[in-house]
């Protein structure tokens, strides 16, 4: 984001390459009793070009059937990028926070348990230096626990530049 003092406006700048930025929202409640299968977050996918660097930064917010069922989340992508990082920082009650990286598609990123009926904040942000291939970046969700919904909730988004 940028400021011109002369035209006394504001402007977003092609970043390493990249697009500038388009912000993708969660329109409707998206939930996953599987905890098996990733599903993609409706609303949170970004097309992405071969061999251009894109970052991203998502705020969420999330419940689950009970405290003892963690929201997983992750990043899905075309194959064989160059470089992939990301950080997730989930909310696990209304004072306490979860940290973890990842360095790969389809991994999980998630605290030991957290959630419930109260919703929680979840921060999401990452690189992904892409190779080759075209394709779509995902942002990703599944329960820990089979049968235990977990959801991402509308009015969640993401930025992907």
């Amino acid at each position: 984001l940028t400021y011109t003092q002369s035209s006394n406006t504001w402007g977003c700048n092609t970043i390493s390459g990249g697009t500038g930025g388009t912000i993708m929202r969660v329109s409707s409640n998206v939930s996953s009793t599987d905890n098996l299968n990733w599903a993609d977050v409706t609303g949170l996918t970004f097309s992405v070009s071969p061999s251009i660097n894109y970052s991203f930064s998502c705020e969420l917010s999330y419940t689950t059937a009970v405290s003892t069922t963690a929201l997983q989340l992750s990043i899905n992508g075309p194959a064989s990028p160059t470089a992939m990082r990301y950080t997730v920082q989930t909310g696990t009650t209304v004072t306490a926070m979860s940290n973890a990286s990842q360095t790969a598609y389809n991994t999980v990123t998630n605290p030991a348990t957290g959630g419930g009926a109260t919703a929680l904040p979840v921060r999401v942000a990452g690189t992904l230096e892409n190779g080759s291939n075209s394709g779509t970046l995902a942002i990703r969700l599944r329960t820990e626990i089979s049968a235990s919904a977990v959801t991402v909730l509308r009015g969640s988004w993401c930025i992907f530049y």
